[in-house]
Order: structure tokens, then C-alpha cells, then sequence
């Protein structure tokens, strides 16, 4: 089932579509069509009109047996009437199930096709009613001169003039048991398949009984419906399935209880692609790895890209040989160079997660959850590209949802403990700054370090409020220490940007005005690598509170010293891996990156040092501060 934080993809979208709230009788979202459609000013003016006194009781019954139907992953479409602002309005939509973030499931509606614009299409086939009378052998009697048209003069069976259609739906077993039957169906005419609305009745006279069979022509409407749903359901770019439309795919195979497979997939390298040669090549790759996909898997259920440069493929429940045969397929595909026009060949290859239906999981929802487990699997280890899911994957998933379930909590009750880490000058091995690590006892899982935790409250929204409270602690040390040390934060990038971070630093600046200075916010390279220019605006309003700016884990992250130089940053701090290399292999190589930034002005720290042979090396290459010196070292020297 699609869920609301999915929805950003719908906001281009040329139909109006829109997430009803029978709970609060309102509307909750609605793309731009959706307010033109209504007859609102904006968005908050369509999301606060209350419905409630529009709606009889039966309505509301209507309401919540069809969210019933939605929770197991049925769909429907229908015409339905709308009045926005008193102007009656006939439409065709289509309506299914969406998870909100707070779990509830509520409706998502999309508008295919007003009556308005069929109109003229519509007048034309609104008198013409292909009619035909059978006898229950299935001979046909007698017919009007439409169906003559469409049919001649046929003198054909029911059964033998619609062999697969209707047999296949059982209408005609179905109108001799019943006396009615109806469906919209694509039949074979003299001029073509079209698509008719088929109603069947049983007429009795006497000992004689006859069927009716009534044919409207809805192949206009109906072609417009298709265009619009492939619309809806396809990806723009790569004019594969979008997320909404393999989604609605699977949903369909979970409720037949159909078996499949899904390789769920990540393609490696892409942002470099992106960040070197521009999002147009970006966008080449794209359409180049879909096509391939085609090409390969031309007998797959389904092949969407999921948004930006992930991909999932559907294939027929396979078995485990099978699927590993697939796999490996597959990972060989997206191994292969694409010749991209102005780059020739590029590399990139993919992680991939495999999940079966029903054997691993028999929700959509918790199939991609698993899938993205195993993608990770694939991306951290060694698996040559492609990860099998199995139960010992579940475990760190489990161990995340006991974060997520109580991260609110301790936020709530400020639960977080925090430590601070000494940074020290490299000449005496004194105390230069301090930076604050989070901690986090958790009821269940004991002691968490912050990087276990803090990319989860990132995509809960809640790292605002633990930045908060770890920036309260820091001016509280700074102010209580009689030496006024510094205090070096880590903060996300994500808050960074949306300016959140510098929404809690103006809470907290009657007490940053008198500690000019004495804090200082890190963010790292590989976040801000790519962002440089949106970041930097942030960056200028917190430096003008006289807060310093460190780029932390340099070397990582491919940002040159040319971008460097557009930041307000005087500080770096290189990954202690850069440090380690340093020490171990003497890299005269990374060396000269040092001196580079040295000469630049910036002030160094190393992370990582944990001897006297690194010491002695940062000394003579200009490093200013060390961190992660043992106990022992920083001891010596100071005695």
C-alpha cells in the first residue's frame, strides 16, 4: 500500500488527486490540480474546509466499508458527483487505500476524466447500443443494424463469436443462473476490438426463453482512462512503472495470492555520475539501465523505477536455484558498461535485495522493508551485488523498529546522555576544545552510540529536538568550565538545510552572546559534498553569531579546496582513516593534501592518532589539533 511520505509524486501530476480524511471529515493533501479542482486558494485553504455537514450517515457507512476494502489492497474506480463551490461536476475516479504517518489508512482519490471532456465523445455512442437477441443455445435470432455493422451478417454461436471474452468471464453461464450479467470488455468487431459496457438479461415468454445482449461502445472513454492511468502509473523519464503503478501491481498479486519474486535494486556510483557530469548524463544512465532491464527481463511481471536511482523488478515465484540464477542474471546486467552519448562507456553497477511473496513476508509493506534489508546487506558486504533475504537479516530490523518505537519518548523525557570528547593541541596535548557525544541508554537495547540512532530520528523529523538538547548541554559545560573551552557539535545535514539547526541556535542566542565563539557545529563532508551552494546561506547566518563552522571527516567526501574556499569555514577535521594512512604507509601522496590545505589557511584537526610516530608525522606537516590520543600518551606529555 502507498504511503504518505510517497506522495511528493503525485505533486506534478496533471489530474487532480487528493487524500480524503473520513476521520476529520477533511481533506488532508491534494496536489495543485486538486485545489483548481475544488475552486481553493491554496492548499491550506482546500485542507480546512469541513465536509462533515455535507455528509448523510450513509454516506459515512459508504466511507468505512470502502476503507475496509482499501486495508486489504482493493482498489475501484466509478463516476461520482462533486459540487466545489456549488458547480456540479461528473467525474471518473479512481480510489484506493494510503497509510498515513500516523498508520491510519485513508483515501487516496485521483480524477481520470470529467463527463465534461468526453462529451462529444460520448454523444455519439449514447444511441449507439449494438442490441442482438440469442436463443439459450447461443444461436442468435435477430440483431439491430449497429450490430449488423460491427458483426455482418453473422450466423456464428455466441460462444464461437466471443470465444475468450465472455466465456472467459462465465457471462453467459452466469445470465442462464442468474438472469443478468454485466461487464466492460474489449470484443473483436469488423472494425477492430473496442471496448463495450455488456449487459445480458434473460427474458422469459411463455416456454421461450431468449437472452438480450445490449452493447454500449465506451472505447473513447475508456482509451482516455488508459492514457491517464499510464499516466499515473508510469515514470516520465524512463517511461517504466513508477512507484505508485508497481505498487498497485503488487497489491493485485498479494490479493489473488499469486506467488512472485522481488529483486529490489541500487544502483552504485550514480550520485558520482551526477556530481561530475550533471544531472542530464545522471538522467542518461537512467534511461539507458531501464532499457536494459526491458531488454533482459522482457519476461518479468513488472520493472519500475521507485524514484531517483533505485529500481525494483517483479518476476514469477521462483524457486531458490532460480532465483539465485536470476540473480546473479541480473547483477551481471547491471555490471555491464553503458554507452552514454558524450561520456562513452560508464560504469556503475547495483546493490540488490531479493525477497519472495508469500515464503518471506505476505504484506507489501513488510516485503520492501525486507528487500531494503537485504539491498543493504548487499551494499555493506561482500555478496557480489545481490543479497537472498533470510530471517538472521531480520534481527537488525527488529533492533531498528525498538529505536524508532521509542525514540519519541526519550526525547520527551530528554533521556539522552551526553560525554565530552577531549580535542587537543598537538604541541602540549592540552585541551583545545571538547565535543559532545550523545548517548542513549535504551530500556531494551542498553547503551546506544549516536550513529546508531541519529539517521533514524533524521527520518522520523525528530533530530531537531536532539540537537536541541545536545546544544543546551554544550553551552551549560561552556559556561560551568572556568576555562571556557570550546565545544564541538556534529550536526545533520538535513537540519542544516531546512534551517532548523539555526532556528534552535536563535532560541538559545541570549546564551550564545555571551560565549562568542565557544561553540562550534560540525557537518560532514560526504553530507555538504554536492549541496555546497544551498548549504552556504545556512552557514553564513550561523558564522554571523560568532559560531565557528568545521568540515568534518575531510578526504571523504570529494569536495576540492576550490568549493571549500565558497564556505565560511576556517576548520578541518580529516577522517581518521586519512590519519592512519598517513601513519602507516608514510603517503607522501596525502601528505601534499595536508600541506595543500595547510598553506590555505586552514586550521587542521586529525582524528585517529594513537601513537607517537602519527604525532611526530602531523607535527612536521603543520597539524594544529589531535583526537583520539590513548590516556596514556596525553599523560606522558603533560608530566
Amino acid at each position: 500500500m502507498l504511503k504518505e511520505k510517497d506522495i511528493h509524486i503525485f505533486e506534478s501530476f496533471h489530474s487532480a488527486m487528493w487524500i480524503y480524511d473520513s476521520r476529520h471529515y477533511r481533506i488532508h493533501w491534494g496536489n495543485s490540480e486538486a485545489i483548481a479542482f475544488w475552486r481553493k486558494k491554496d492548499l491550506n485553504d482546500l485542507t480546512h474546509f469541513d465536509y462533515s455537514t455535507e455528509q448523510t450517515e450513509a454516506d459515512r457507512t459508504v466511507i468505512k466499508d470502502d476503507l475496509d476494502d482499501y486495508k486489504l489492497g482493493h482498489s475501484k474506480s466509478q463516476w461520482c458527483s462533486f459540487t466545489p463551490a456549488d458547480i456540479a461536476k461528473e467525474v471518473y475516479c479512481h480510489f484506493s487505500g494510503i497509510e498515513l504517518n500516523d498508520g491510519r489508512v485513508e483515501t487516496l482519490i485521483q480524477v481520470i476524466v470529467s463527463k465534461v471532456s468526453l462529451d462529444s465523445e460520448l454523444s455519439v455512442h449514447t444511441t449507439s447500443t449494438l442490441v442482438s437477441l440469442w436463443d439459450i443455445s447461443g444461436e442468435l435470432t435477430s440483431s439491430n443494424h449497429l450490430f449488423k455493422q460491427f458483426y455482418a451478417d453473422t450466423k456464428n454461436n455466441f460462444n464461437e463469436l466471443f470465444p475468450k471474452q465472455l466465456q472467459a468471464q462465465s457471462l453467459w453461464s452466469q445470465v442462464l443462473e442468474h438472469g443478468h450479467a454485466e461487464k466492460e470488455l474489449c470484443l473483436p468487431t469488423l472494425d477492430g476490438n473496442r471496448w463495450y459496457q455488456v449487459n445480458l438479461n434473460l427474458n422469459k415468454k411463455g416456454h421461450t426463453e431468449r437472452i438480450t445482449m445490449r452493447q454500449l461502445d465506451t472505447t473513447a472513454r475508456k482509451h482516455r482512462e488508459l492514457h491517464h492511468q499510464k499516466l499515473a502509473t508510469t515514470d516520465q523519464l524512463t517511461q517504466i512503472y513508477n512507484r505508485f503503478g508497481v505498487t498497485t501491481i503488487i497489491d493485485k498479486l498479494i490479493a489473488n495470492r499469486t506467488p512472485f519474486t522481488l529483486f529490489l535494486i541500487d544502483l552504485d556510483k550514480f550520485k558520482n555520475i551526477n556530481d561530475y557530469y550533471g544531472h542530464d548524463k545522471g538522467d542518461a544512465v537512467l534511461k539507458a539501465v531501464a532499457f536494459r532491464l526491458q531488454s533482459v527481463f522482457n519476461d518479468a511481471l513488472a520493472i519500475s523505477r521507485l524514484g531517483g536511482d533505485e529500481f525494483l523488478i517483479l518476476m514469477s515465484g521462483k524457486g531458490q536455484l532460480n532465483k539465485q540464477s536470476e540473480g546473479s542474471k541480473l547483477t551481471r546486467c547491471l555490471n555491464t558498461p553503458y554507452h552514454i552519448n558524450g561520456l562513452g562507456n560508464v560504469q556503475s553497477g547495483g546493490s540488490i535485495g531479493v525477497v519472495s511473496y508469500p515464503s518471506d513476508a505476505d504484506n507489501m509493506s513488510e516485503l520492501l522493508l525486507l528487500a531494503d534489508t537485504a539491498m543493504y546487506s548487499a551494499k555493506t558486504s561482500k555478496f557480489e551485488g545481490c543479497s537472498y533475504f533470510n530471517p538472521e537479516m531480520a534481527q537488525p530490523l527488529k533492533r531498528r523498529q525498538q529505536i524508532r518505537n521509542s525514540m519519541q519518548e526519550a526525547i520527551d523525557s530528554a533521556s539522552f546522555l551526553h560525554h565530552f570528547e577531549p580535542i587537543l593541541l598537538i604541541d602540549d596535548r592540552t585541551i583545545a576544545y571538547h565535543e559532545i557525544q550523545t548517548y542513549w541508554l535504551h530500556p531494551e537495547l542498553d547503551m546506544l552510540q549516536s550513529d546508531e540512532f541519529e539517521h533514524i530520528a533524521d527520518e522520523m523529523s525528530l533530530m531537531s529536538a536532539i540537537e536541541l538538547q545536545a546544544l543546551t548541554r554544550a553551552c551549560k559545560q561552556v559556561l560551568n568550565d572556568s576555562q571556557r573551552v570550546p565545544v564541538l557539535i556534529k550536526i545533520s545535514i538535513n537540519e542544516l538545510q531546512s534551517g532548523r539547526t539555526y532556528k534552535n541556535l536563535q532560541r538559545l542566542s541570549s546564551v550564545l552572546n555571551t560565549i562568542p565563539f565557544k561553540i562550534q557545529l560540525a557537518v560532514s563532508e560526504k553530507e555538504i559534498a554536492g549541496r555546497e551552494l544551498t548549504v552556504a546561506k545556512q552557514l553564513d547566518l550561523i558564522t554571523k553569531m560568532n559560531i565557528s563552522i568545521v568540515l568534518d571527516d575531510f578526504s571523504t567526501g570529494g569536495i576540492n579546496l576550490n568549493k571549500l574556499s565558497l564556505l565560511p569555514i576556517k576548520i578541518i577535521r580529516f577522517h581518521k582513516d586519512f590519519t592512519l594512512s598517513i601513519g602507516k604507509q608514510k603517503n607522501t601522496l596525502l601528505a601534499s593534501f595536508l600541506l595543500s590545505a595547510k598553506a590555505a589557511k586552514y586550521q587542521i584537526i586529525c582524528k585517529g592518532v594513537n601513537n607517537i610516530e602519527i604525532i611526530n608525522i602531523l607535527t612536521d606537516l603543520g597539524c594544529d589539533f589531535i583526537q583520539d590520543l590513548p590516556l596514556h600518551l596525553i599523560e606522558k606529555k603533560q608530566a
